[in-house]
């Protein structure tokens, strides 16, 4: 399988990560991940995201990001302007493989992220 990122966002710019300037912070799940080969890494900081969706409104991101921490995906968030519209993207993070990432993306599009989409280095 060819190994294919997501274009950047619209702003053309890098989407900050959660501990960087512009950063939203997320909610992290009291629950454990489930044992499953889609769970995401738990030691150091892995390389890749899976973006689950961008929104317009903070509430739609606000219940994203609670849906990931209730599938067992810590969540992040970053803020893009796009025009004079402000865009929050919700990342499920952190995977250390991209083989990991691609299970987690494959696992969230059917849990109700049809747009989840890998992001890596």
């Amino acid at each position: 399988m060819a190994c294919q990122f997501a274009a950047p966002p619209p702003s053309g710019s890098r989407v900050p990560a959660e501990g960087e300037a512009g950063a939203v912070k997320g909610l992290v799940p009291t629950e454990k991940p489930p044992a499953t080969a889609t769970a995401p890494a738990t030691g150091g900081m892995g390389a890749y995201l899976v973006a689950a969706g961008s929104f317009g409104v903070t509430a739609n991101a606000d219940s994203a990001t609670a849906r990931l921490a209730v599938l067992g995906y810590p969540g992040t968030r970053g803020r893009v302007r796009r025009g004079g519209t402000a865009l929050v993207t919700v990342f499920a993070r952190p995977f250390e493989s991209s083989a990991a990432a691609f299970a987690a993306q494959d696992a969230l599009r059917g849990q109700g992220f049809p747009d989840a989409v890998v992001i890596g280095p």
